[in-house]
This record gives C-alpha cells, structure tokens and sequence, in this order.
C-alpha cells in the first residue's frame, strides 16, 4: 500500500493532519488536490497522509475512524450509509478498455468485451483480429475499478475468467498490457498513454472529450467518504476541493461532477 506524506516546511502554520485511504484510482487526483490545497493555504497548511488499498479499504477505515477521509469510486452500499457514512462526489471518471497499441482491433462492443472477460471468447480472430490467444488482465478481488466493470459489462453480477492474470493498481495492469501485444485490460482513463490503446467501444471513440460531451458513458463517481458530516480538516480540505480552485485541479484529467 503506497503512502504519500505531504511535508509541510517547518516554519509554514498547520491547520493539524489529515489521513487517507482507499481506492488507487483516485489517489493520484488526491495527490494533485493534496498539493494544491497547501500551495494555497501557505500559513494553514495540512499535513496530509495518503494511502491507497481500493475503495472497500477506504470505506472501512472511515468507518472505524481509522482515516478522516475514505477514498471511493463506487458507490455507498445501503449498510454503508446506515452506519453514518457520506460520500462526497468531488469528480468523476471514465473506464476504459484498452488493448496493446501493436493490436489492430480498432471496436470493441460491450457484449464482446463481456464474453472476452467471462472466457467465452478467448482468440483474437473472434473480434476481427489476429489468429492469437487473447490475454485477460484484471484485478484483485479487492479493486474499486473491477468492482466498476462487473457492474458495466457484467450487469452487476459474475465473475472475471479464472485465469486472467490479476494486479492490484491501474500503473500494473497498464505495464502488463503495454508489454503484451495479445494483452487485454481496463483501467481508469487517466492513466491511458501511448503504451496503451483504447479500441471504441460500441463505434464510439474512448477519450476524456467524448466522456465530457456524454458520448462515452463508461464513467463513474469519484468521492471522499466521512463518518458523519465532514468537520475540522476534512471539512475544510473538502470545502475547498468543491470550490473553483479545487475543481479547476479536478477537472484537469477527469469530468465534473454532477
């Protein structure tokens, strides 16, 4: 699990520290928003502690008051909500599925993508490609974005093939399937770069403008997650993470929030 400490200089003021946790989708936006909320609060600054772990991680540890704030990018679960917590959606994120950039499968249908994942497909040439094994990369059981694709592509319910090759971050699945030109993943779009491409999905172009314009509907919640109302300083970094400064630093990468 990696920690990010936000150091605060000596002689800067501090409002006290803030932790955090949970889903590793959102941890490198909570890093961005980390920087920016100090860079603007040079005398009341916040030491904060950030952690990933996936969002159930994140969501339990707000829970028990492990961490002031639980990092989401799924939903609360009603048992969640009825113990007191509240989500705070602060952006959201697309999904996309993405293959090796040597790979000419240009369209993808949500209904292969589906059968590649359950193993009923499992050779290229079956979705217009080449005559070569297709190999599945997904998550841990614990992963906030796998959690996301079930509901997607699987309706809410099933399980990914057995023998897909499991990581437990975007960053690893991303380096898995840049290195194999049979490989196929999903991850949050942000982390798409030129060692990745994003076939369409369903004729329609995967990019950070066509999930703005709503053309691309693969998109899910990013939220900070309280026990109770947000107060001290999880209020006020969360204040300012929905003020324009906050957004602007939010938006960069990802869409509004709604």
């Amino acid at each position: 699990m990696a920690t990010l400490l936000m150091e605060v200089p000596a002689m800067a003021a501090t409002a006290g520290s803030l932790t955090m946790s949970g889903s590793t989708s959102i941890q490198p936006l909570a890093n961005d928003l980390a920087r920016g909320y100090n860079s603007q609060h040079p005398g009341d600054r916040i030491a904060l502690h950030i952690a990933g772990g996936g969002s159930g991680v994140g969501i339990a540890d707000a829970a028990v008051g492990s961490v002031d704030i639980g990092n989401s990018s799924r939903g609360l679960k009603p048992v969640e909500i009825a113990c007191g917590l509240v989500a705070t959606t602060i952006a959201r994120d697309a999904v996309a599925v993405v293959v090796n950039p040597n790979n000419p499968v240009q369209n993808l249908t949500t209904r292969q993508v589906a059968g590649i994942y359950k193993g009923v497909i499992t050779n290229w040439s079956q979705v217009g490609g080449p005559n070569a094994p297709i190999n599945v990369n997904s998550y841990t059981a614990a992963d906030d974005t796998l959690d996301y694709f079930i509901e997607h592509f699987f309706g809410g319910s099933g399980k990914v093939v057995a023998t897909a090759n499991q990581w437990d971050s975007n960053g690893r699945l991303r380096q898995a399937v840049a290195a194999d030109p049979n490989a196929i993943g999903f991850l949050s779009l942000a982390y798409l770069d030129r060692s990745l491409k994003a076939p369409s999905l369903d004729g329609q172009v995967v990019s950070l403008a066509a999930a703005r314009a709503g053309q691309y509907k693969v998109v899910r919640n990013f939220s900070l997650v309280t026990k109770g109302q947000p107060a001290g300083p999880a209020k006020a970094f969360i204040d300012w993470v929905l003020s324009p400064a906050g957004q602007k630093i939010a938006v960069k990468d990802y869409l509004p929030r709604r």
